[in-house]
């Protein structure tokens, strides 16, 4: 509870008492899973130092850094991508809770966070990881098209500008066969 509320004082007394840190609880989730949805960057950067495997899935297969993502939480998903130690590339399926909110044009297969937060209309944690340089952008994701080519075509303009900002996608590349959108739907960044 100390982990998610953010009550830096409690959690700091259980580390003076040596608590079990990686503890895991009826969930099969850590600490760091908590605090990680809870948005405390301070107590997940001192969970990272003492915690020796920060990439551990609970019962329903999420990691601290799904949750970070699945709560929007910028500071530690760039956090946990720049300490190398957990997988950005590991796929995930997602429970029947989050269907309210999902683009329906992706099926339920295994994905990689970035196109889950695709799917589940998050680009912005999208634009984290292709910052980080966490994420494949020639992967097939939807009806044979790449991240780049659905952002512009789905109008997630944000997702575009940073795969060209970041000199991740070749846009000349990246045209050379039709996307099946008017062009003029298509925006870049130079623009």
């Amino acid at each position: 509870g100390a982990c998610y509320k953010g009550q830096s004082d409690v959690f700091k007394n259980y580390m003076r008492r040596s608590v079990d840190i990686e503890m895991l609880d009826g969930w099969g989730r850590t600490a760091l899973h908590h605090a990680c949805n809870g948005g405390h960057l301070k107590i997940v950067k001192k969970l990272v130092e003492k915690m020796s495997n920060i990439d551990l899935s609970d019962n329903e297969g999420h990691t601290p850094l799904f949750e970070a993502c699945a709560n929007m939480r910028s500071d530690i998903i760039n956090f946990l991508l720049q300490t190398g130690r957990v997988d950005p590339y590991k796929k995930f399926t997602i429970g029947i809770f989050w269907m309210g909110n999902m683009d329906s044009d992706f099926d339920g297969s295994p994905k990689t966070l970035p196109i889950l937060m695709l799917k589940y209309k998050k680009p912005r944690v999208v634009c984290i990881f292709i910052k980080n340089k966490c994420i494949d952008i020639d992967e097939k994701i939807l009806k044979g098209k790449t991240l780049f080519e659905i952002a512009c075509i789905k109008g997630y303009y944000e997702i575009a500008d940073s795969l060209i900002a970041n000199n991740t996608v070749d846009v000349n590349k990246q045209f050379l066969r039709p996307l099946d959108v008017p062009i003029p739907a298509v925006r870049c960044a130079h623009e």
